[in-house]
């Protein structure tokens, strides 16, 4: 008896945790006895994260036409518009590319990562279809779809005509291979399931009603082994990267505050390596730490609000410093620095007092009595629970 064959999809968006996000996952599903395929818009990352296991990787459709642009987005259909939903023209050769590989795969189940145009190719094919994901790229099924959380757009229209924009890119499309049509945006996100890996208080969409959790995804046990400086202070795991904003002062704060230090820059030039060699409270790694390490030793944790490693900390009741470098990231930083489980700095604000919000991550007493409460709030949320559902609920699917 042939396999059942599942291709997991991840078309939009940056960083490890895509691919890292659904290791868990993956290997979960191979031990049930499924064959797996991942179409990945970053096939290095994909075949870091994913070596030990039996998975053929593939290269995903890249709209590479980036002109016009908005210069600020307030929607999820904004973001789209600038990625290939302006028109029909833009939008075709993409799907067409999607509707390609997965029908030369020949899925049973497609499993959804940030991939709205491999989302229309499964209408198209009549494929069955999960979304996974933080919640960012699986809006609420309202329309129009919501203004992100955090921003002012007085002007609500600017909105509509957007949603409208989209709405008749993707039905020219769908009219092209004889698919019904959409009649709101938000039913492109209708699937057999939503694995909403996350909690309400971290949702970009606080107003979402009536969906299920599934709890944060997240890989702890990849990265390298290291070892702490041998001061006795606090000790303070820092991932950021170099092309952020107000690095350089950032750098020299977390130098500087003589707090036990580990680091993390992906790519450090020759001047960071030199300059944090010559400070004995500093570790700079050339890899990714080992998650599980750092969540075990670190008191504090600095980083630019990935949602894996946000959660990851919080259910270990770890204190954030969040130095946010994307949309999707200012959005978690804003839901949760107005919750008051983290503290948080604006990189692109010239005035920054780093080594103030350092020593207030590190010691301010109400950030960490909340962080204290999420703990136990979600003290019994077990990850080998939550992949044993998702498991199982792939398999009723494909029942």
């Amino acid at each position: 008896m042939l396999k059942k064959h599942i291709v997991f999809v991840w078309e939009l968006g940056g960083g490890l945790g895509h691919v890292a996000g659904f290791s868990p996952l993956a290997q979960a599903l191979i031990n049930a006895g499924y064959q797996l395929s991942v179409i990945s818009q970053n096939v290095t990352s994909a075949a870091e994260i994913l070596d030990k296991l039996p998975i053929d990787i593939y290269q995903a459709p890249i709209y590479r036409q980036h002109t016009d642009k908005l210069e600020v987005t307030y929607s999820y259909p904004e973001i789209l518009l600038d990625l290939g939903y302006k028109s029909s023209a833009e939008l075709m050769p993409l799907v067409a590319a999607w509707q390609n590989l997965l029908g030369l795969l020949k899925p049973d189940l497609v499993i959804s990562d940030h991939s709205p145009s491999a989302l229309i190719a499964c209408r198209i094919l009549n494929l069955k279809k999960i979304m996974i994901g933080t919640g960012f790229f699986s809006p609420p099924h309202v329309s129009p779809l919501p203004l992100f959380v955090g921003t002012n757009l007085p002007d609500q229209k600017r909105l509509v005509d957007h949603e409208r924009q989209m709405l008749l890119s993707i039905n020219q499309v769908l009219d092209k291979s004889a698919t019904p049509p959409l009649k709101q945006v938000y039913e492109l996100f209708h699937v057999e399931e939503d694995f909403l890996c996350t909690f309400a208080e971290l949702d970009h969409y606080p107003e979402r009603q009536n969906s299920r959790y599934w709890g944060p995804r997240f890989d702890i046990d990849i990265g390298v082994n290291f070892t702490w400086s041998k001061s006795k202070t606090s000790k303070i795991f820092a991932y950021i990267k170099q092309d952020v904003p107000g690095f350089d002062a950032l750098l020299e704060a977390l130098l500087t505050s003589k707090k036990n230090v580990v680091l993390y820059v992906p790519s450090a030039s020759k001047k960071t390596k030199q300059t944090c060699a010559s400070y004995k409270n500093v570790v700079l790694l050339n890899a990714p730490a080992n998650m599980r390490q750092v969540l075990e030793q670190a008191d504090m944790i600095v980083c630019h609000a990935g949602h894996g490693v946000v959660s990851a900390a919080l259910l270990h009741g770890k204190r954030l410093l969040l130095i946010p470098s994307q949309l999707e990231q200012s959005m978690l930083v804003y839901l949760l620095a107005k919750q008051r489980l983290v503290a948080a700095v604006n990189p692109r604000n010239d005035n920054n007092n780093y080594p103030k919000a350092i020593e207030f991550a590190c010691t301010n007493a109400e950030l960490g009595k909340n962080v204290e409460l999420f703990q136990k709030k979600y003290a019994e949320f077990d990850s080998s629970k939550q992949l044993a559902e998702m498991v199982k609920s792939c398999a009723k699917i494909l029942a």
